[in-house]
């Protein structure tokens, strides 16, 4: 959502990024995640808030950045990282493109 605001901010400049809700209809729950949901369920549940997206991945014309690329790179490629190598980049990305300023 935040990719398509600052696409169309500069044509619609009154427009302002509204609110995702999720419906979930149809649950289920693994047996091998039951430990982690009773972690969960001991916490007071708290809505998430997105960082604010300050550079895009996607440009006007719907092609990926190279930022985007590199991310996807490491996803479809993961076998060829290890995972805290791969978990750590994925981040510093993530990460490097929410900064106002980014910094080497």
């Amino acid at each position: 959502m935040q990719q398509m605001l600052k696409h169309l901010k500069p044509i619609y400049p009154e427009l302002e990024l509204g609110s995702y809700i999720h419906y979930v209809i149809s649950e289920h729950l693994y047996e091998k995640n039951l430990q982690v949901v009773g972690e969960m369920l001991k916490h007071d549940f708290e809505p998430m808030s997105i960082p604010k997206l300050n550079d895009n991945l996607i440009r006007p014309d719907g092609s990926s950045t190279d930022l985007l690329l590199e991310a996807i790179d490491i996803v479809e490629n993961f076998r060829n990282y290890s995972n805290n190598f791969k978990d750590d980049l994925i981040h510093k990305m993530i990460i490097y493109s929410m900064l106002e300023e980014p910094s080497e």
